[in-house]
């Protein structure tokens, strides 16, 4: 499979994400590899494309699993997105949580493919809510 994406950093939101497909795609082949890594149950059996790729780590147990390898810090991080609705900032998220800077760890969800980004936006993957339970945080 072959992937052409723009280069951008860890950090760097994809301008005009739509969806967590649209997120995946945006992403650069070393992100990809690092969030197969991450989450090994998105490569096997191989995806057919970003847009199975991205569709995989959207269902409950993939979810699931990768909520499960979260520290305390990192899930909170997470509660605090889904609390904040779709489409918040992380300036909402840092005030949820307290004031508290919180980049380095919505990078890591991002990484995840937990959240994904709208440029100036977070939504968290439609399934994590469920996965939280009805009363996250």
């Amino acid at each position: 499979m072959t992937i052409t994406v723009a280069l951008m950093s860890a950090t760097d939101a994809p301008t005009g994400a739509r969806s967590l497909a649209d997120d995946v795609r945006g992403r650069t082949d070393e992100q990809l590899t690092d969030l197969v890594l991450a989450r090994p149950d998105l490569a096997r059996p191989a995806p057919s494309d970003l847009t199975s790729l991205a569709a995989r780590a959207g269902t409950r147990a993939s979810v699931q699993r990768a909520i499960e390898g979260l520290d305390r810090g990192h899930l909170q991080v997470l509660e605090a997105v889904v609390v904040a609705g779709d489409g918040s900032s992380s300036g909402t998220v840092d005030e949820l949580i307290g004031g508290v800077d919180v980049r380095s760890q919505l990078g890591r969800l991002w990484d995840l493919a937990l959240v994904w980004r709208a440029p100036e936006s977070l939504y968290a993957v439609r399934t994590v809510p469920e996965v939280l339970g009805p009363h996250p945080a």
